[in-house]
């Protein structure tokens, strides 16, 4: 899906907005409730995708932001350094990594924890 797109118009939530920004690709992104706000208020933040409100948004708004998607050189750039951080990344490798070392890690007392 976001493989081929130039731009991708969602609910805002993180799986979909995920698959573009992997991929370098803007966001725009409806939301309906709080995950979804959350997770689009900080793409937004970042310059790689718009914030829309379901319940405040008109079609045009939407032809606009997914316009600017498309057209705004910032916000390819933005949505491709995302993508250029994540192609760093080893998550096969570095997930397991992390649990296992939370997994072998002795529990801490609380009194060790505030020293």
């Amino acid at each position: 899906m976001a493989a081929t797109a130039c731009a991708v118009v969602c609910n805002g939530g993180s799986s979909t907005t995920a698959q573009a920004l992997l991929r370098g690709i803007p966001v725009v992104g409806i939301a309906h409730n709080l995950d979804q706000y959350l997770n689009m208020h900080y793409i937004e933040r970042f310059g790689a995708g718009t914030l829309l409100r379901a319940d405040r948004t008109r079609a045009d708004a939407v032809r606009n932001a997914t316009r600017r998607a498309m057209e705004d050189p910032h916000m390819r750039e933005r949505a491709g350094a995302i993508a250029a951080l994540a192609a760093g990344i080893q998550s096969d490798i570095e997930f397991p990594a992390a649990i296992r070392l939370l997994l072998d890690s002795e529990p801490q007392s609380p009194a060790k924890l505030t020293a």
